[in-house]
């Protein structure tokens, strides 16, 4: 609750924002401009996109113009909220890999993990501007990907294991970046904790 209760005050200005006029503009025009934007033309389009495949930021777009007519003010929530969610989920990542790889049960790194990666400079353009939440959907499917690989590292169940390469796969209909999480997730799969 702590973490939450800061990120909302430290986050609370971008609620005031505006659009960011060098990418904003540019994503949203498109689905103000068009009368029917379908789910099938979201995940097949017909044009290459400038080459990216990225239906699941389509898709949000899509349920911000269906539920609240692509409002700046609650697509900059939406951003936060995401944003918020990529957090907690860093320290349920953290929690584990302490549990995992140093053995310890308390622990505050977890919490000032998370703290680190919510406050960061860093995240100023995937959280305040409306177009970065490519790099904020992409990020949670890999964390959530990390957290049920480490789960399954644990328990060896394989319903982690599958979530796991699930979520991996997802990321990948975010950004293109997550290709590169999948060299990391085979490593950390196939590599032995003893020599982690």
């Amino acid at each position: 609750m702590l973490i939450i209760a800061i990120v909302l005050a430290v986050y609370y200005p971008t609620q005031f924002a505006q659009i960011c006029p060098v990418d904003d503009l540019e994503a949203i025009s498109g689905y103000f401009a068009s009368e029917h934007i379908s789910l099938k033309s979201i995940f097949i389009p017909h044009s290459a996109g400038a080459g990216y495949y990225r239906p699941l930021v389509g898709l949000s777009y899509w349920l911000d113009k269906e539920l609240w007519f692509l409002d700046e003010h609650l697509m900059h929530f939406e951003g936060v909220l995401a944003h918020l969610l990529n957090g907690l989920l860093v320290f349920f990542v953290c929690r584990e890999s302490v549990r995992l790889y140093l053995k310890e049960r308390d622990s505050y790194l977890p919490f000032f993990s998370s703290l680190l990666f919510l406050l960061h400079p860093l995240a100023t353009e995937s959280v305040n501007w409306i177009s970065g939440r490519t790099d904020v959907i992409m990020s949670t499917f890999i964390l959530i990907s990390v957290y049920c690989c480490l789960r399954y590292l644990q328990t060896t169940t394989k319903m982690f294991l599958l979530v796991s390469l699930a979520a991996a796969c997802t990321a990948l209909l975010a950004k293109e970046a997550a290709f590169g999480y999948l060299i990391g997730l085979a490593l950390l799969i196939t590599i032995p904790l003893d020599e982690q």
